[in-house]
């Protein structure tokens, strides 16, 4: 190998999860010194401001707990001016008297979360990154191999440079380089079934978002303004490309009888995406210098949108333990440390992923002992405010051990 450039900590994967973890890391600063840390962003498209943002319109939504990550950060004054508050979530089954709904007010916060572009937080950030002349940017470029020596990992990249860091972050999405490279096992369960994306007009969209559990897969309705919002449809693959291949009008149809009247009619929808779903849990997130995070530690159902809010808060916390490891002066490549803060979001982590993966398999059977049961439950859970209370702030991701966010 040749020569390599130090850094204290090289992030792989230059999207949503790896630059919100470096525009954190970016506020440290040693203590005697007060420089910043060497930080260094492998991604592998070409970099422009938007290079890592699609272009297909998609949208996130960022729960009440991820919209003070950022405040914390101070993003939040930009891309709160940007989102959508949701006031009010309403969960429903087609064919059952039963729903809940989720109120911000019972709860006592300004939202439940809020609708972004994924664009619109994409290039916000790398905007901010750009004006950080501590962090330094290598892309196009990929990791080849990675090597560690003498408490240091060596990273190789395809066109010739050599990276050395303390720490190494693989945020490189579901099919991480990082993770293989390292022979990290994962756990994989393909569910059969596509997620069918696009934008509708909406004539009663009041700042509330739709969940509707369905024969043919579940419909969310994600509000972006007072007339637009954005469609999920996820379900078994052969609907979702019937349901794609269908013509406009006969395809507003479907949807109307699926999802009913709720948002008012819907129409003129945008063009379609769709994507595979899967579950991907990688077998352990730490190892000796290296930390996994976002979609390379875990990628999720979208059923309930809890993915990407996970991912912030496992990134908010390894970013404080980093902190503070800077801050007493101790190694950033110690593994026990490492497997403190694995221990510490293993709870919330197998939390989101067992509910997102059991609420998946319970809706998808469409017996009947199992539809009344689901019906009963979603009329219990609006009936007992505490039992409502306590599933909408581990929704909002303000339950339990929290990273700071203020």
């Amino acid at each position: 190998m040749n020569a390599a450039a130090h850094y204290d900590i090289a992030i792989v994967g230059g999207g949503l999860a790896g630059s919100s973890l470096a525009l954190a890391l970016s506020q440290i600063r040693y203590p005697l010194s007060q420089k910043p840390l060497r930080i260094a962003i492998i991604e592998t498209k070409p970099f422009t401001q938007t290079a890592f943002s699609p272009s297909d319109g998609r949208h996130l939504a960022l729960a009440y707990g991820s919209a003070r990550i950022y405040q914390s950060l101070g993003m939040w004054d930009i891309l709160g001016s940007k989102a959508y508050p949701l006031n009010e979530i309403h969960v429903s089954e087609k064919g059952s008297f039963g729903f809940t709904r989720f109120k911000a007010a019972a709860e006592k916060v300004p939202a439940l979360g809020y609708v972004l572009s994924l664009n619109t937080l994409q290039e916000t950030l790398i905007k901010t990154l750009q004006e950080k002349n501590h962090i330094q940017w290598f892309c196009p470029d990929t990791v080849t191999e990675v090597r560690r020596d003498n408490n240091v990992n060596f990273l190789q990249l395809e066109k010739g440079m050599t990276l050395s860091a303390e720490l190494v972050i693989a945020a490189d999405g579901a099919n991480s380089a990082i993770r293989t490279l390292l022979n990290i096992p994962i756990e994989t369960q393909h569910y059969g079934e596509d997620a069918l994306v696009t934008t509708v007009d909406a004539t009663q969209l009041t700042h509330t978002a739709y969940e509707r559990f369905t024969a043919k897969g579940v419909i969310a309705i994600l509000p972006i303004s007072d007339t637009r919002a954005v469609l999920i449809w996820t379900g078994p693959s052969e609907w979702i490309a019937h349901l794609r291949q269908m013509d406009l009008q006969v395809f507003l149809k479907t949807l109307q009888t699926y999802f009913g009247y709720r948002a008012g009619k819907l129409t003129n929808p945008g063009k379609f995406h769709v994507y595979p779903l899967q579950l991907i849990v990688a077998q352990k997130i730490v190892q000796d210098g290296v930390v996994l995070i976002g979609h390379a530690a875990h990628t999720l159902h979208p059923l309930a949108a809890q993915g990407f809010n996970l991912s912030l808060r496992d990134i908010s916390t390894l970013a404080e333990m980093i902190e503070t490891r800077i801050s007493t002066g101790k190694a950033l490549f110690d593994l026990q440390w490492l497997k403190a803060y694995s221990q510490l979001r293993e709870s919330d982590q197998k939390t989101i992923i067992r509910l997102t993966h059991r609420l998946r398999d319970l809706f998808s059977q469409d017996l009947f002992p199992l539809k009344a049961a689901r019906s009963l439950g979603l009329s219990a859970c609006d009936l007992f405010p505490p039992i409502k209370s306590a599933l909408a702030r581990k929704a909002m991701g303000i339950a339990g051990r929290l990273p700071r966010a203020d």
